[in-house]
């Protein structure tokens, strides 16, 4: 149990191994709804612990929630 250390365009967080996709999405001032993902581009669900995803020092990046419309 401790912190790591996570990557948003240019600025480094310190943010709890147990706080989930969700919580680093409201530190990182993300809106709720898009997607978190690692740099291994392997999404973070707003339920998922990010520790088992992002290593130390890693960046994470955002992408939108598209919806799609089947006709």
């Amino acid at each position: 149990m401790g912190s790591i250390r996570v990557r948003k365009d240019g600025k480094t967080f310190v943010v709890d191994e147990n706080a989930t996709g969700a919580e680093l999405k409201r530190e990182l001032g993300l809106p709720p709804n898009s997607i978190l993902v690692n740099a291994r581009t392997e999404m973070i669900a707003d339920n998922e612990r990010i520790g088992s995803k992002v290593r130390d020092g890693e960046e994470v990046g955002s992408r939108p929630n598209y919806k799609y419309w089947n006709w």
